[in-house]
């Protein structure tokens, strides 16, 4: 069975990893946090939300720049990462 809300996120990031970035929203709202950056989530697709993601997203793009980004893709790959339990055992350990 399809969860809507989950795959209404996808479809932007799927059709375009270069511009758009895959909300998922516990770890990218952690990550969010971690820089300072405001996502205003609510479950349901608004566009205010999605504005706040990519500007988010073009955000850590910038600041990860020394690392060779080459799309929202990997930026995602950092969010995923960062925000896992087993990556801040690893910095607390």
């Amino acid at each position: 069975r399809l969860r809507t809300g989950r795959s209404k996120r996808s479809f932007p990031f799927i059709a375009d990893p270069t511009r758009d970035l895959f909300l998922k929203p516990r770890s990218t709202q952690k990550a969010a946090q971690r820089f300072n950056s405001e996502l205003n989530y609510r479950p349901d697709p608004n566009w205010l939300t999605y504005s706040r993601l990519l500007e988010f997203g073009r955000k850590l793009k910038v600041d990860l720049a020394d690392w060779k980004p080459r799309d929202m893709i990997d930026i995602q790959g950092f969010i995923w990462v960062t925000t896992s339990a087993g990556y801040a055992s690893e910095l607390i350990g």
